[in-house]
């Protein structure tokens, strides 16, 4: 039995549970698979979330991969500044260790100005990424100088990672994202909320 909490790009939260199927060798290769369907928005679901995930290890990649479909139908709260979608996505996700000494994710340098802070998408101001120095200490703890206001708080016992960005523009942005380890660059991947509006997020190695 599988059981799990989504956070949705929109800032939606989703539990999910059910059974995961029997394990196979495919090419000496072992997998497994979950299917699963949670209705959203609402006691009277007016959009869902549906999909199947394998769990198998793809080395340099992910131990878990697999595709889902989420809906929001017309009327479902908030009606902006997306009233309503249907979107296909790509899932990939790995087992989290956590550090006993040094960084949750490797390919750091032992330096100031060590990682990046990736932004795409929509609600970002003149353009549609934003990019960002941060350091990324060997105690995991994030540090951003400015001039901006920036707020980063990392769980190395769970590997989430959750912030808030805001400078002289006015430009506003809440973001959070989770470790993706075992990939050949190791990130922590995630999305923001801009008024309403949302988009990818992403912390690398610099």
């Amino acid at each position: 039995f599988c059981t799990g909490q989504i956070t949705l790009a929109d800032g939606t939260l989703a539990t999910l549970g059910g059974h995961v199927g029997r394990v196979y060798d495919d090419e000496s290769v072992d997998f497994s698979e979950w299917s699963f369907h949670r209705g959203l928005y609402g006691k009277t679901p007016k959009g869902y979330l549906a999909g199947k995930l394998t769990f198998r290890i793809v080395p340099g990649v992910s131990a878990v991969d697999g595709t889902w479909r989420w809906v929001k139908h017309a009327g479902a709260a908030p009606v902006a500044p997306y009233p309503s979608f249907a979107i296909n996505g790509t899932v990939i996700g790995a087992k989290y260790h956590p550090p006993t000494t040094g960084p949750a994710i490797s390919g750091l340098s032992n330096a100031f100005h060590n990682s990046w802070l990736r932004f795409d998408g929509p609600g970002l101001g003149a353009g549609s990424t934003l990019n960002r120095v941060a350091t990324w200490t060997s105690t995991n703890q994030l540090i951003y100088y400015g001039p901006e206001a920036v707020t980063l708080s990392f769980r190395a016992a769970s590997g989430a990672l959750s912030g808030t960005y805001r400078d002289a523009t006015g430009l506003n942005l809440k973001f959070s994202g989770a470790v993706i380890q075992g990939q050949t660059k190791e990130l922590v991947i995630g999305a923001y909320q801009a008024a309403g509006l949302s988009g990818g997020f992403q912390v690398e190695p610099r």
